[in-house]
């Protein structure tokens, strides 16, 4: 199963998010027919919502259930009751929604990757904002940020006995002080709601990458401007 969530436009009678579940037991071409995707919920505009887990909370409580307990189906084939154990594979968001949902940081933090890996942004003297480039420009000596050219070649896939290393380290915080510092380090803010669903890949390999809006939206965009 696919758990997808996304921003809608606000407006006085538009609602500001909306999450939908995908059954991958269907044939690939059926994936993403209109009858086959099941609405999860809505969220209420014309704000976004403060806290994201309590309108994932319903769903996710009964997602768990069917996990412990499992789905009972009827086979109208072969005339025998089944009972379907329920795995929750992938959570898909753009990067503003997939920060609520994995507890880390935004895109703009040190360490902002959507995969909670250790790279590292790099920003302007006296900035806040961290950017995700590869490349050190020539003229940047900021402190913190001035690391090396990074192959992305060299980039490895997330590791989940660091994130769970990292999110020890923050939820054992002492100060804020050290909260903030170990935030910035590690660019995990809070644990992720759905480290508490019995059946899912281990965090954070269920929150994959974005692969539609740099090639389709962000550079597109950005072609048509030049």
């Amino acid at each position: 199963m696919f758990l997808t969530y996304s921003y809608l436009f606000p407006g006085t009678l538009t609602p500001s998010g909306i999450y939908i579940w995908i059954l991958l037991d269907l044939a690939p071409d059926q994936h993403y027919k209109v009858c086959n995707i099941i609405p999860g919920g809505v969220i209420p505009g014309p704000g976004k919502p403060k806290d994201i887990d309590s309108f994932l909370f319903p769903s996710l409580e009964h997602l768990s259930a069917l996990q412990k307990e499992g789905l009972h189906v009827w086979d109208s084939y072969d005339s025998v009751a089944v009972v379907s154990y329920l795995f929750l594979l992938l959570i898909l968001a753009d990067a503003v929604a997939m920060a609520k949902l994995t507890g880390s940081v935004r895109h703009h933090g040190k360490r902002g990757c959507r995969l909670l890996c250790t790279f590292s942004g790099c920003n302007k003297p006296a900035g806040s904002h961290y950017y995700p480039v590869l490349l050190r420009p020539l003229d940047s000596n900021t402190p913190g940020s001035n690391h090396p050219d990074i192959d992305v070649c060299d980039l490895y896939p997330p590791n989940t006995a660091e994130y769970r290393q990292d999110l020890n380290l923050v939820l054992t915080s002492q100060s804020n002080t050290k909260y903030n510092r170990r935030r910035l380090d590690t660019g995990i803010r809070k644990g992720s709601i759905f480290d508490g669903v019995p059946r899912v890949l281990k965090l954070p390999t269920c929150f994959p990458g974005d692969v539609m809006h740099q090639p389709v939206i962000n550079l597109t965009a950005l072609m048509f401007e030049l």
